[in-house]
Protein backbone atom coordinates (compact mmCIF):
# COMPACT_ATOMS: atom_id res chain seq x y z
CA UNK A 1 0.00 0.00 0.00
CA UNK A 2 1.15 3.51 -0.81
CA UNK A 3 -0.06 6.76 0.85
CA UNK A 4 -0.29 10.11 -0.92
CA UNK A 5 1.84 12.67 0.83
CA UNK A 6 -0.48 15.51 -0.13
CA UNK A 7 -4.07 14.15 0.51
CA UNK A 8 -3.17 11.06 2.59
CA UNK A 9 -5.31 8.65 0.43
CA UNK A 10 -4.13 5.04 0.19
CA UNK A 11 -3.32 3.21 -3.08
CA UNK A 12 -2.51 -0.38 -4.05
CA UNK A 13 0.83 0.35 -5.71
CA UNK A 14 3.23 3.12 -6.67
CA UNK A 15 1.92 3.40 -10.25
CA UNK A 16 -1.61 4.08 -9.01
CA UNK A 17 -0.20 6.69 -6.53
CA UNK A 18 1.69 8.55 -9.27
CA UNK A 19 -1.34 8.49 -11.59
CA UNK A 20 -3.49 9.90 -8.74
CA UNK A 21 -1.01 12.74 -7.98
CA UNK A 22 -0.88 13.71 -11.68
CA UNK A 23 -4.60 13.62 -12.57
CA UNK A 24 -6.79 13.98 -9.47
CA UNK A 25 -7.98 17.61 -9.28
CA UNK A 26 -8.38 17.98 -5.51
CA UNK A 27 -4.89 16.48 -4.99
CA UNK A 28 -3.45 18.80 -7.63
CA UNK A 29 -5.04 21.77 -5.83
CA UNK A 30 -3.50 20.61 -2.56
CA UNK A 31 -0.10 20.26 -4.30
CA UNK A 32 -0.45 23.74 -5.82
CA UNK A 33 -1.37 25.28 -2.44
CA UNK A 34 1.52 23.57 -0.71
CA UNK A 35 3.97 24.62 -3.44
CA UNK A 36 2.78 28.20 -3.10
CA UNK A 37 3.16 28.04 0.67
CA UNK A 38 6.71 26.72 0.34
CA UNK A 39 7.56 29.42 -2.20
CA UNK A 40 6.27 32.14 0.13
CA UNK A 41 8.20 30.64 3.04
CA UNK A 42 11.35 30.56 0.92
CA UNK A 43 10.88 34.16 -0.21
CA UNK A 44 10.24 35.24 3.38
CA UNK A 45 13.37 33.44 4.54
CA UNK A 46 15.44 35.06 1.78
CA UNK A 47 14.03 38.48 2.69
CA UNK A 48 14.93 37.97 6.37
CA UNK A 49 18.41 36.82 5.34
CA UNK A 50 18.85 39.89 3.14
CA UNK A 51 17.77 42.19 5.98
CA UNK A 52 20.14 40.47 8.32
CA UNK A 53 22.98 40.79 5.81
CA UNK A 54 22.11 44.45 5.37
CA UNK A 55 22.25 44.97 9.15
CA UNK A 56 25.69 43.31 9.30
CA UNK A 57 27.09 45.24 6.33
CA UNK A 58 29.16 48.40 6.94
CA UNK A 59 27.20 51.36 5.56
CA UNK A 60 30.45 53.15 4.71
CA UNK A 61 32.72 50.58 3.05
CA UNK A 62 30.12 47.78 2.35
CA UNK A 63 32.15 45.11 4.11
CA UNK A 64 30.06 42.26 5.61
CA UNK A 65 30.46 40.84 9.14
CA UNK A 66 29.09 37.90 11.07
CA UNK A 67 27.98 39.85 14.16
CA UNK A 68 27.04 43.40 15.09
CA UNK A 69 29.88 43.40 17.63
CA UNK A 70 32.46 42.86 14.88
CA UNK A 71 30.77 45.50 12.72
CA UNK A 72 30.95 48.04 15.56
CA UNK A 73 34.66 47.35 16.15
CA UNK A 74 35.32 47.74 12.43
CA UNK A 75 33.49 51.08 12.18
CA UNK A 76 35.32 52.57 15.19
CA UNK A 77 38.85 51.22 14.61
CA UNK A 78 39.51 50.36 10.94
CA UNK A 79 41.64 53.18 9.52
CA UNK A 80 40.40 52.97 5.94
CA UNK A 81 36.75 52.92 7.12
CA UNK A 82 37.36 55.87 9.43
CA UNK A 83 38.79 57.84 6.51
CA UNK A 84 35.63 57.09 4.49
CA UNK A 85 33.49 58.20 7.42
CA UNK A 86 35.46 61.45 7.74
CA UNK A 87 35.02 62.13 4.03
CA UNK A 88 31.26 61.58 4.47
CA UNK A 89 31.20 63.83 7.55
CA UNK A 90 29.74 61.21 9.82
CA UNK A 91 29.44 63.39 12.94
CA UNK A 92 28.45 60.47 15.16
CA UNK A 93 31.76 58.71 14.49
CA UNK A 94 33.94 61.84 14.24
CA UNK A 95 32.82 62.95 17.71
CA UNK A 96 34.25 59.74 19.15
CA UNK A 97 37.66 60.15 17.49
CA UNK A 98 40.83 61.49 19.18
CA UNK A 99 43.06 63.92 17.25
CA UNK A 100 46.84 63.55 17.69
CA UNK A 101 48.20 67.00 18.60
CA UNK A 102 51.52 66.26 16.88
CA UNK A 103 50.40 64.94 13.45
CA UNK A 104 46.73 66.14 13.46
CA UNK A 105 45.42 62.69 12.46
CA UNK A 106 42.20 61.21 13.91
CA UNK A 107 42.11 57.86 15.73
CA UNK A 108 39.66 55.77 17.69
CA UNK A 109 40.21 55.40 21.43
CA UNK A 110 41.84 51.98 21.13
CA UNK A 111 43.98 52.76 18.08
CA UNK A 112 45.14 56.11 19.51
CA UNK A 113 46.91 54.37 22.39
CA UNK A 114 49.03 52.42 19.92
CA UNK A 115 49.65 55.46 17.72
CA UNK A 116 50.72 57.55 20.71
CA UNK A 117 53.63 55.14 21.26
CA UNK A 118 54.81 55.25 17.65
CA UNK A 119 53.99 58.77 16.37
CA UNK A 120 57.11 59.92 14.48
CA UNK A 121 56.22 63.61 14.69
CA UNK A 122 55.78 63.28 18.45
CA UNK A 123 59.25 61.74 18.82
CA UNK A 124 60.74 64.44 16.60
CA UNK A 125 59.09 67.15 18.71
CA UNK A 126 60.37 65.59 21.96
CA UNK A 127 63.89 65.20 20.51
CA UNK A 128 63.96 68.85 19.42
CA UNK A 129 62.65 69.92 22.82
CA UNK A 130 65.37 67.96 24.65
CA UNK A 131 68.04 69.52 22.41
CA UNK A 132 66.63 72.98 23.07
CA UNK A 133 66.61 72.49 26.85
CA UNK A 134 70.14 71.07 26.75
CA UNK A 135 71.35 74.05 24.70
CA UNK A 136 69.77 76.43 27.22
CA UNK A 137 71.43 74.54 30.09
CA UNK A 138 74.82 74.61 28.36
CA UNK A 139 74.39 78.34 27.77
CA UNK A 140 73.62 78.90 31.46
CA UNK A 141 76.70 76.90 32.49
CA UNK A 142 78.86 78.85 30.02
CA UNK A 143 77.59 82.17 31.40
CA UNK A 144 78.28 81.02 34.98
CA UNK A 145 81.77 79.92 33.97
CA UNK A 146 82.51 83.24 32.22
CA UNK A 147 81.24 85.18 35.24
CA UNK A 148 83.36 83.04 37.57
CA UNK A 149 86.44 83.63 35.41
CA UNK A 150 85.79 87.38 35.38
CA UNK A 151 85.32 87.40 39.15
CA UNK A 152 88.51 85.39 39.50
CA UNK A 153 90.45 87.87 37.35
CA UNK A 154 89.06 90.83 39.32
CA UNK A 155 89.98 89.16 42.62
CA UNK A 156 93.50 88.38 41.36
CA UNK A 157 93.99 92.00 40.29
CA UNK A 158 92.82 93.19 43.71
CA UNK A 159 95.18 90.81 45.48
CA UNK A 160 98.06 91.88 43.28
CA UNK A 161 97.32 95.53 43.99
CA UNK A 162 97.17 94.87 47.73
CA UNK A 163 100.42 92.90 47.72
CA UNK A 164 102.37 95.18 45.40
CA UNK A 165 103.88 97.14 48.27
CA UNK A 166 104.59 93.94 50.17
CA UNK A 167 106.46 92.48 47.16
CA UNK A 168 108.62 95.63 46.90
CA UNK A 169 109.49 95.31 50.59
CA UNK A 170 110.36 91.60 50.21
CA UNK A 171 112.66 92.27 47.27
CA UNK A 172 114.36 95.10 49.16
CA UNK A 173 114.87 92.91 52.24
CA UNK A 174 116.16 90.05 50.07
CA UNK A 175 118.67 92.36 48.39
CA UNK A 176 119.95 93.64 51.73
CA UNK A 177 120.24 90.09 53.07
CA UNK A 178 122.15 88.93 49.99
CA UNK A 179 124.55 91.83 50.30
CA UNK A 180 125.15 91.06 53.97
CA UNK A 181 125.78 87.39 53.11
CA UNK A 182 128.32 88.34 50.44
CA UNK A 183 130.15 90.59 52.89
CA UNK A 184 130.18 87.84 55.52
CA UNK A 185 131.58 85.30 53.06
CA UNK A 186 134.27 87.78 52.01
CA UNK A 187 135.48 87.99 55.62
CA UNK A 188 135.88 84.19 55.94
CA UNK A 189 139.15 82.42 55.04
CA UNK A 190 139.39 80.74 51.65
CA UNK A 191 139.95 77.28 53.13
CA UNK A 192 137.56 74.96 55.01
CA UNK A 193 138.29 72.43 57.69
CA UNK A 194 137.18 68.88 57.16
CA UNK A 195 134.64 69.26 60.00
CA UNK A 196 132.32 66.64 61.45
CA UNK A 197 129.47 68.44 59.68
CA UNK A 198 131.16 68.07 56.29
CA UNK A 199 131.84 64.40 56.95
CA UNK A 200 128.19 63.81 57.84
CA UNK A 201 127.08 65.65 54.71
CA UNK A 202 129.41 63.63 52.50
CA UNK A 203 128.02 60.44 54.06
CA UNK A 204 124.45 61.60 53.24
CA UNK A 205 125.40 62.43 49.66
CA UNK A 206 126.98 59.04 49.14
CA UNK A 207 123.84 57.27 50.40
CA UNK A 208 121.51 59.14 48.04
CA UNK A 209 120.00 57.18 45.15
CA UNK A 210 119.85 58.83 41.69
CA UNK A 211 116.83 61.09 41.19
CA UNK A 212 114.96 60.71 37.89
CA UNK A 213 113.67 64.17 36.93
CA UNK A 214 112.84 63.36 33.32
CA UNK A 215 109.95 65.56 32.21
CA UNK A 216 107.84 62.61 31.05
CA UNK A 217 108.08 60.94 34.49
CA UNK A 218 107.34 64.16 36.39
CA UNK A 219 104.34 65.01 34.15
CA UNK A 220 102.91 61.50 34.53
CA UNK A 221 103.23 61.47 38.35
CA UNK A 222 101.68 64.93 38.79
CA UNK A 223 98.81 64.20 36.38
CA UNK A 224 98.02 60.99 38.27
CA UNK A 225 98.76 61.86 41.92
CA UNK A 226 98.07 65.60 42.33
CA UNK A 227 94.66 65.93 44.02
CA UNK A 228 92.22 68.66 45.01
CA UNK A 229 93.38 68.32 48.62
CA UNK A 230 96.94 69.04 47.46
CA UNK A 231 95.66 72.06 45.51
CA UNK A 232 93.90 73.50 48.57
CA UNK A 233 97.22 73.17 50.48
CA UNK A 234 98.99 75.45 47.98
CA UNK A 235 102.82 75.14 47.89
CA UNK A 236 102.71 72.95 50.98
CA UNK A 237 100.53 70.39 49.20
CA UNK A 238 102.82 70.50 46.15
CA UNK A 239 105.85 69.85 48.39
CA UNK A 240 104.16 66.82 49.97
CA UNK A 241 103.36 65.43 46.51
CA UNK A 242 106.95 65.93 45.21
CA UNK A 243 108.47 64.44 48.35
CA UNK A 244 106.22 61.37 48.43
CA UNK A 245 106.09 60.40 44.76
CA UNK A 246 109.06 62.06 43.02
CA UNK A 247 111.89 62.51 45.59
CA UNK A 248 111.58 59.22 47.51
CA UNK A 249 112.89 55.92 46.11
CA UNK A 250 111.12 52.55 46.11
CA UNK A 251 112.66 51.65 49.51
CA UNK A 252 111.30 54.82 51.13
CA UNK A 253 114.69 56.59 51.25
CA UNK A 254 114.92 60.33 50.41
CA UNK A 255 116.58 61.27 47.13
CA UNK A 256 116.92 64.93 48.13
CA UNK A 257 118.61 66.40 51.26
CA UNK A 258 118.79 69.97 52.52
CA UNK A 259 122.02 71.09 54.19
CA UNK A 260 120.98 74.70 54.76
CA UNK A 261 117.28 75.46 55.23
CA UNK A 262 117.81 79.21 55.63
CA UNK A 263 119.61 79.62 52.31
CA UNK A 264 117.72 76.80 50.63
CA UNK A 265 120.66 74.57 49.65
CA UNK A 266 119.45 71.18 48.45
CA UNK A 267 121.42 68.22 47.10
CA UNK A 268 120.54 65.24 44.93
CA UNK A 269 122.18 62.82 42.53
CA UNK A 270 121.46 62.98 38.81
CA UNK A 271 120.25 59.96 36.89
CA UNK A 272 123.89 59.18 36.01
CA UNK A 273 125.06 59.55 39.64
CA UNK A 274 126.56 63.07 39.59
CA UNK A 275 126.25 65.13 42.79
CA UNK A 276 123.94 68.13 42.08
CA UNK A 277 123.81 71.16 44.39
CA UNK A 278 120.35 72.59 43.67
CA UNK A 279 120.25 76.11 45.17
CA UNK A 280 116.65 76.90 46.23
CA UNK A 281 115.58 73.77 44.31
CA UNK A 282 115.70 75.71 41.04
CA UNK A 283 116.38 72.59 38.95
CA UNK A 284 113.63 70.58 40.66
CA UNK A 285 111.04 73.39 40.57
CA UNK A 286 111.70 73.98 36.86
CA UNK A 287 110.61 70.38 36.17
CA UNK A 288 107.49 70.32 38.35
CA UNK A 289 106.22 73.88 37.86
CA UNK A 290 104.57 73.55 34.44
CA UNK A 291 102.53 70.36 35.14
CA UNK A 292 101.57 71.70 38.59
CA UNK A 293 100.26 74.95 37.04
CA UNK A 294 98.32 73.00 34.43
CA UNK A 295 96.67 70.65 36.96
CA UNK A 296 96.06 73.43 39.52
CA UNK A 297 94.47 75.61 36.82
CA UNK A 298 92.02 72.82 35.96
CA UNK A 299 91.10 72.38 39.65
CA UNK A 300 90.70 76.16 40.09
CA UNK A 301 88.32 76.46 37.12
CA UNK A 302 86.26 73.49 38.32
CA UNK A 303 86.09 74.59 41.97
CA UNK A 304 85.25 78.22 41.15
CA UNK A 305 82.01 76.97 39.54
CA UNK A 306 81.20 74.29 42.13
CA UNK A 307 82.27 76.23 45.22
CA UNK A 308 82.06 80.02 44.51
CA UNK A 309 82.03 80.84 48.24
CA UNK A 310 85.67 79.67 48.45
CA UNK A 311 86.77 81.82 45.50
CA UNK A 312 89.29 83.82 47.53
CA UNK A 313 90.96 80.65 48.86
CA UNK A 314 90.99 79.16 45.34
CA UNK A 315 92.66 82.29 43.92
CA UNK A 316 95.27 82.34 46.71
CA UNK A 317 96.20 78.70 46.11
CA UNK A 318 96.36 79.19 42.34
CA UNK A 319 98.57 82.28 42.81
CA UNK A 320 100.81 80.32 45.18
CA UNK A 321 101.37 77.58 42.57
CA UNK A 322 101.79 80.07 39.71
CA UNK A 323 104.49 81.97 41.69
CA UNK A 324 106.39 78.79 42.60
CA UNK A 325 109.46 79.65 40.50
CA UNK A 326 109.79 83.22 41.81
CA UNK A 327 108.61 82.72 45.43
CA UNK A 328 109.25 79.10 46.47
CA UNK A 329 109.80 79.78 50.18
CA UNK A 330 106.94 77.68 51.60
CA UNK A 331 107.59 74.88 49.09
CA UNK A 332 111.31 74.64 49.96
CA UNK A 333 110.74 74.99 53.71
CA UNK A 334 108.15 72.18 53.66
CA UNK A 335 110.37 69.95 51.49
CA UNK A 336 113.35 70.61 53.81
CA UNK A 337 111.29 69.56 56.84
CA UNK A 338 110.05 66.40 55.12
CA UNK A 339 113.52 65.33 53.90
CA UNK A 340 115.06 66.06 57.30
CA UNK A 341 112.43 63.90 59.02
CA UNK A 342 112.95 61.07 56.52
CA UNK A 343 116.73 61.32 56.83
CA UNK A 344 116.48 60.90 60.60
CA UNK A 345 114.09 57.94 60.16
CA UNK A 346 116.53 56.23 57.76
CA UNK A 347 119.54 57.28 59.91
CA UNK A 348 121.47 59.07 57.21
Amino acid sequence: MEQCQFCNNMFGNTQMLKQHQKKTKYCLKIQEAKAKEELEAKESKELILKEKIKELTCSFCSKEFKTKYLLNIHQTQAKYCLKIQESQNSQEIISLLITCKFCDKNFSVSSYAKHNLTCKKKFQFLTDEIKRLKAEKDQEILILKINAEKNQEIAILKIKAEKEQEIVSIYKESTERSQATIEEIAKQPTYQKNSTRNIQNNLMFSNLTPLDLSQARVDSIIDEKYTKNDFYEGQKGAAHLVHKYIATDSEGKPQIVCTDTERGIFHHKSSVGDHIVDYKNVHLIKRVHSPLKRKAGAFAAEESVKNPTALKEIINNMTSIRDLETKPCLFNRTLAQLTEKLCKTNRF
